[in-house]
């Protein structure tokens, strides 16, 4: 589905890779937790269950998908 909002958890440039595997796999584990969920429900938010490397993916292809629209309609990062 497109147009979706999301969140991720992102740390400093060159982190080490022990780090960031260390940190996705405890946030995964709390975000599937059931008072996690639950609190998601009420929220009507859902939850994707990446790897530091799914993630990064994701939010290449979106940045693809969206990117060209944004450029069209004149947005800017700033």
């Amino acid at each position: 589905m497109r147009g979706d909002t999301w969140f991720w958890l992102a740390g400093p440039k060159n982190l080490p890779p022990a780090i960031v595997d260390k940190l996705n796999l405890e946030l995964r584990r709390i975000v599937k937790s059931p008072k996690t969920q639950d609190y998601f429900k009420k929220l009507a938010l859902l939850s994707m269950d990446l790897d530091a490397a799914a993630v990064a993916k994701f939010v290449a292809e979106e940045y693809a998908y969206w990117a060209p629209l944004a450029k069209e309609i004149g947005l800017k990062v700033q």
